[in-house]
């Protein structure tokens, strides 16, 4: 019998550099907009050297800002809630390979708090507000809003332009066992300007 070996050489070394960056995203879910603003400030603590690439990995705070008039909140029903405005505030994982010609990174909350106003659900006298505790457990396990990324970037002198699709959730309480959790996954497009303090 054959066997194959494969032997992955790399090395590690600190890296205490930082970055704070703001991007801007919008997207349609279930044919309507929804708009994100996402404010990062992020530490790079460590860089792997696997394959010859740098490979950064860092931890930050992520502030996720989401709105939209009107929003299908659960997939297995027919519930729309009205005027949806949530804020996260959340501990985040960084990482992105950082190539000769430009970047590519991806990043992900991990737990954290979300607030938001008390909103309605059309032709219901329910009244819901967001789940307040966040909590990355994987899938529909996944507990309130949770923002990830990925994105390709361009760095010129001491900023980093990104360009990418970020992957959320979001939860509302007073859960209807009839229709399941409220909760929803979905992607906007952002645009991200990051500064860079090395």
């Amino acid at each position: 019998m054959k066997r194959l070996i494969l032997i992955i050489i790399f090395s590690t070394q600190n890296l205490w550099a930082s970055q704070m960056g703001l991007g801007l995203g919008i997207g349609k879910v279930d044919g309507e907009d929804i708009q994100s603003i996402a404010f990062d400030y992020s530490i790079k603590v460590h860089q792997l050297n696997l394959f010859s690439l740098p490979l950064n990995i860092g931890l930050g705070l992520r502030y996720t800002n989401l709105t939209s008039d009107t929003f299908k909140i659960n997939s297995k029903g027919n519930e729309t809630l009205t005027d949806l405005s949530s804020q996260s505030y959340n501990i985040a994982v960084y990482s992105d390979y950082e190539l000769s010609f430009m970047s590519l990174g991806f990043n992900i909350d991990l737990l954290g708090y979300t607030h938001g106003r008390q909103t309605s659900i059309s032709s219901s006298a329910t009244k819901v507000r967001p789940e307040q505790f966040n909590l990355l457990l994987g899938g529909e396990a996944d507990l309130g809003t949770l923002n990830s990324e990925f994105w390709v970037g361009k760095k010129f002198q001491s900023f980093t332009f990104k360009l990418g699709m970020s992957h959320l959730v979001t939860e509302y309480d007073d859960k209807n066992i009839t229709l399941g959790k409220r909760q929803k996954f979905f992607d906007t497009y952002f645009l991200n300007i990051a500064y860079n303090w090395m």
